[in-house]
């Protein structure tokens, strides 16, 4: 096996550590747009309950919109 040099380790160490953060954001993204449905969600049926319509079409752009975004 070839031996790194302390550049090259030091560069792994810092792509790794890229690597995790891009992981943790990602994570935090995907779990607020999961929260982000589920209060639209309850929102739409308040709405339903009070008016008896839906919003078909602000429905429709909306999980449009948050699965564009996963």
């Amino acid at each position: 096996m070839d031996k790194l040099t302390v550049k090259e380790l030091q560069a792994l160490i810092e792509q790794k550590e890229q690597e995790k953060k891009k992981s943790k954001f990602s994570k935090k993204v995907v779990t607020a747009v999961i929260l982000l449905n589920i209060i639209f969600t309850a929102a739409v049926f308040y709405t339903f309950l009070r008016t008896g319509s839906e919003p078909m079409t602000l429905i429709g752009a909306w999980f449009g919109f948050t699965t564009v975004e996963l």
